[in-house]
């Protein structure tokens, strides 16, 4: 059984709390991860993660809404032996989507607290309560919250109603997350009690090992195709990037998508099951703008790949020519006639992140140079 919401409303008379609505209770499906799913331990579905062996000889079952490309199914197949029913009872895994369950749920910006900090706050700031609804208060914590619940106070905090009480709340346990009725939630109870749930994100990246790796001479290909003004060699570099081993070329495809995104957007093929699976992969690397004249643009590239621990010295030394380029010369003017002589080597990696460096790939910098000046 998953974790329940309990929404609560004050109102206020003179400054104090002076009556409290109990708005029911909801459930909590997973906090939100730049509105991607977060299935730990608190969210009520159980989602596997398998490794390519568990897929030996097994039957999967489709939920409706996956981003996983027939041509994908196909390869664990014809390795793996895998079948796929149309009768889940039968399946030894459910392929379930994140635009599945998100499709069932609603979302909120609220924050959500435990009853034990609710508590904490409570008993330093009573004064701050009416006495006619402070026990109410006190007993319904206490006998119709658990203590793994969260609480969701929807009440406007403004600049005259703001009690003591919240002041005294520490940070939030969650703030963004999707929940849902529960009534919602009673329709769903064969996905909550299962034990076969796997997302269709961690069967494209099984199948991802046979595909194939992305070489330094691909990269500089499928800049040139994006950077065309040919529709054709656009829609064709995306489909290579598609298909190609994301693991194992995440610097190289996740440069040509962070930087080239806008354009890339413009591909016939944008929408493709294929294209989406890539896409909802890399959700990580969607810029925010695409102004690349700022140091921001690029330093949220560099963070996302240390998130995902792929930050690798080719990305890096070639994002700091992208700053020396872009943001350094062009802010200063710098020309062949400047006064100023900058060397591009100042760049330099703050020791903070050496050990999130990989440093397994080489660079090739004097053969992409014109490309970087040009982006």
């Amino acid at each position: 059984m998953g974790k329940r919401i309990h929404g609560i409303r004050f109102s206020f008379d003179n400054g104090l709390v002076s009556g409290i609505s109990y708005n029911g209770t909801d459930v909590f499906i997973s906090d939100d991860d730049k509105h991607n799913f977060n299935f730990g331990k608190d969210s009520a579905l159980v989602i596997n993660t398998i490794e390519s062996s568990d897929l030996q000889d097994k039957t999967l079952y489709r939920f409706p809404k996956l981003n996983l490309p027939r041509i994908k199914v196909d390869l664990i197949k014809e390795k793996y032996n895998v079948s796929v029913t149309r009768n889940k009872d039968n399946a030894d895994f459910w392929v379930i989507s994140t635009n599945y369950i998100k499709n069932m749920c609603q979302y909120s910006w609220g924050a959500l607290y435990t009853k034990e900090a609710v508590l904490e706050s409570l008993s330093k700031t009573e004064a701050a309560f009416d006495n006619s609804v402070i026990d109410g208060f006190k007993e319904y914590l206490n006998k119709s919250v658990s203590d793994n619940d969260f609480i969701r106070f929807n009440t406007y905090w403004g600049y005259n109603n703001i009690p003591s009480f919240v002041d005294h709340l520490p940070d939030a346990s969650v703030r963004n997350h999707y929940y849902m009725s529960e009534k919602d939630y009673s329709e769903i109870t064969e996905l909550v009690m299962s034990d076969k749930l796997i997302l269709d994100t961690n069967v494209v990246e099984i199948t991802s090992e046979e595909l194939h790796v992305m070489t330094k001479e691909d990269y500089i290909s499928c800049r040139k195709m994006i950077s065309s003004n040919d529709s054709e060699n656009l829609a064709l570099a995306l489909e290579t990037i598609s298909n190609c081993n994301l693991d194992k070329s995440y610097d190289y495809i996740t440069l040509l998508y962070y930087f080239h995104y806008h354009r890339l957007k413009e591909a016939k093929n944008w929408n493709s099951v294929n294209v989406k699976a890539l896409r909802q992969a890399l959700t990580d690397f969607i810029p925010y703008n695409n102004n690349s004249n700022y140091g921001h643009f690029f330093e949220s590239y560099l963070k996302a790949l240390i998130k995902n621990n792929k930050f690798t010295e080719f990305a890096f030394k070639q994002c700091a020519q992208y700053v020396f380029h872009n943001v350094i010369k062009k802010s200063m003017g710098m020309s062949e006639e400047s006064v100023f002589k900058i060397n591009p080597d100042a760049i330099q990696l703050n020791p903070k992140y050496i050990d999130s460096l990989k440093t397994e790939t080489f660079v090739f910098r004097n053969e992409i140079e014109d490309a970087v000046i040009s982006l």
